[in-house]
């Protein structure tokens, strides 16, 4: 392919993107390439920071960069599942075998880790690094000024997916790199001071804090107290209600017995009466009788008398 076309990926519709067959590879992988007549750019044109500068390793050379918290690394997730979606399509027509889904998910592992450290491989020619590098004034300069902690803009090319013995993993790398130069900030410096206002600043804020820390503990403490009033109050009214329920408890069978008891207090005062009437009486009887035995003793003498003075 000898002509690129640079994609737009907030808008670009994965559905679109389609892969060729598998291609072996000279070293026994397969490769299976994005079927179209240029190769593919995402230029994201927001600077990421670089983790680490060029690495060399038995796989080529790569660097990498933290895309988190960026629309780029949200799409780079959306492309890895469309990926793993798209070989579990095609497993059956690419390999003639059907493959379960948790099973490809397990071999293709993603260029970008957890913490969206993204792996770009690095362009090699002849056992040379082969990409350009440019400042911010877009002067080309050495690989060597791509130290960890920089930020930079990219062209990134995905060529298509590589199916290694272990694993599968997107053919991404980088084609071109600039050092972004961030702009800048302007400081506005403070006015000067003076050391005797600046003592009184400090004792003036060292008093509020103290102020502020009493009128804390003050408030707590208030709160507090006000919570064991309530706390008493609730307690004190419960018994109160306890005791109002005793009450009518009490109320209600003292009520209930006493209509039964001065009933018979009334009839036992009305036969006490009635008894007192009756020794009355009897001893009316007693004094009448005791007169008539005094009468009985007086009258027959006077018979006597009468009817001796009668006798010639």
């Amino acid at each position: 392919m000898s002509s690129y076309k640079i994609v737009n990926y907030k808008t670009f519709d994965l559905k679109t993107l389609k892969y060729a067959n598998p291609e072996k590879t000279r070293g026994g992988a397969f490769f299976i390439k994005v079927d179209t007549d240029y190769e593919l750019l995402f230029y994201p044109k927001e600077p990421f920071v670089l983790n680490t500068g060029f690495t060399l390793s038995e796989k080529g050379t790569h660097i990498n960069i933290n895309l988190k918290d960026t629309e780029f690394g949200a799409f780079i997730r959306s492309l890895d599942d469309y990926n793993i979606d798209c070989i579990h399509q095609n497993c059956k027509k690419w390999f003639g075998n059907d493959l379960p889904l948790n099973v490809i998910k397990q071999f293709y592992v993603s260029n970008m880790d957890e913490n969206y450290n993204l792996k770009l491989q690095i362009p090699m020619s002849k056992k040379t690094i082969d990409i350009k590098v440019f400042d911010d004034k877009k002067n080309v300069i050495e690989h060597t000024n791509l130290i960890e902690g920089i930020q930079i803009i990219i062209v990134v090319r995905y060529l298509g997916i590589k199916f290694l013995k272990h694993e599968a993993v997107m053919d991404l790398d980088a084609v071109q790199i600039m050092v972004h130069k961030p702009k800048p900030v302007e400081v506005i410096s403070p006015q000067p001071i003076a050391h005797a206002q600046v003592g009184e600043t400090i004792f003036k804020r060292m008093q509020q804090k103290e102020l502020l820390i009493e009128k804390t503990e003050q408030v707590r403490l208030a709160f507090q107290e006000a919570e064991r009033a309530q706390l008493a109050y609730q307690e004190l009214q419960k018994k109160a209600m306890e005791l109002s329920r005793e009450l009518h408890d009490i109320q209600a069978e003292y009520d209930a017995d006493g209509d039964g008891c001065d009933d018979n207090y009334g009839d036992e005062d009305d036969q006490d009466d009635q008894d007192d009437d009756q020794d009355d009486q009897n001893d009316q009887d007693d004094d009448q009788d005791d007169q008539d035995d005094d009468q009985e003793d007086v009258y027959p003498k006077e018979i006597d008398l009468i009817a001796s003075s009668d006798n010639p």
